[in-house]
């Protein structure tokens, strides 16, 4: 059977093969796949040669077979941050990313129906806190629009915007095709003029680890939210969803790399005047959001977001006349 010529059971065999080397969930995203479909195809060819063992006793007469190569052990990193992180200062940097959701079985399918594409993700390091937004597009006025809902409530909860530093990739969305001869990028002026963030941050070239706390945040969701919740075309529904998640991510689950504490534990710990209630914005769809005085870029345009576009070279009007 392992030589025929049976397409089907050639595909269901190399998927039984990569998850024995390499795991169940990487097998799943190589193939497109649920792990639950893994792990049937796993107990069926066992069935199919009457083996009376488990998968992992298949597994290794398989490995004796010389039928599947050694799994390769991960190198464990030259040095942990995960201690460092924890001296930093509380609520010191706010690392935001974006992600494309059409890569996801099972979601992907429902995003012509009206689920949104892309998720906006934010997340406060080193307490590991985490906020999110939706949109069908991916451009610099959502970005504009996330970061504007979400550092307002982060000042109204207490957060000290003076020493909050603010870290993106080199994304269009965030200005990392600005042109810099027409000045600092609408997001920047965002972060520094308006919330008096201490800094806009762009990943250094070649540093592919700097956002790598909002980036682990994307990894976890899929096995955890978009693997495991059964989602319908109803979006209201979808955010309920994302919303419980959310507060089960920053008020409960436990994160092993900080002690076994949740964010809101951290914060209680590391900045106690910041309120509870700053882990508890509601993800939006970002297209439901308006803000006359963002500065837009110049170059921006057919947005279906309204937005203040300033008739100055800069892009910037400040609604107190300021």
């Amino acid at each position: 059977m392992i030589r025929s010529q049976n397409p089907s059971f050639d595909l269901r065999y190399r998927l039984v093969q990569t998850a024995l080397q390499t795991g169940i969930r990487a097998a799943a995203r190589q193939f497109g796949c649920s792990r639950n479909t893994v792990g049937k195809w796993l107990r069926r060819l066992k069935q199919t040669f009457d083996l009376p063992c488990s998968t992992g006793a298949v597994g290794r007469i398989l490995r004796q077979a010389g039928r599947s190569r050694r799994r390769k052990k991960p190198r464990p990193p030259t040095r942990s941050l995960a201690a460092q992180k924890m001296q930093w200062r509380a609520f010191g940097l706010l690392q935001i990313d974006v992600k494309d959701l059409s890569g996801l079985p099972g979601y992907r399918e429902l995003i012509p129906f009206g689920l949104p594409r892309y998720q906006f993700t934010a997340r406060v390091v080193p307490e590991g806190g985490l906020w999110l937004a939706f949109s069908a597009v991916n451009d610099s006025t959502y970005a504009l629009l996330f970061a504007d809902r979400l550092l307002a409530h982060l000042k109204a909860c207490g957060v000290r915007l003076r020493q909050l530093v603010v870290q993106t990739d080199n994304g269009s969305e965030f200005g990392g095709n600005w042109n810099r001869k027409n000045g600092r990028p609408a997001f920047t002026k965002l972060v520094e003029d308006k919330y008096r963030c201490r800094q806009h941050r762009f990943n250094p070239p070649h540093r592919s680890t700097c956002n790598s706390d909002v980036e682990a945040v994307h990894g976890l969701m899929e096995p955890e939210f978009y693997e495991r919740e059964h989602f319908g075309g109803d979006v209201r529904v979808f955010l309920q969803q994302a919303w419980a998640y959310q507060l089960w991510f920053n008020y409960v689950r436990p994160n092993s790399g900080k002690g076994h504490r949740s964010p809101e534990q951290l914060r209680a710990e590391r900045a106690p005047w910041i309120q509870s209630r700053v882990f508890a914005l509601p993800p939006v769809l970002l297209s439901s959001l308006s803000a006359p005085d963002l500065p837009l870029p110049r170059q921006i345009r057919g947005h279906d977001v309204l937005g203040y576009v300033s008739p100055h070279q800069d892009g910037w009007r400040n609604p107190a006349g300021g």
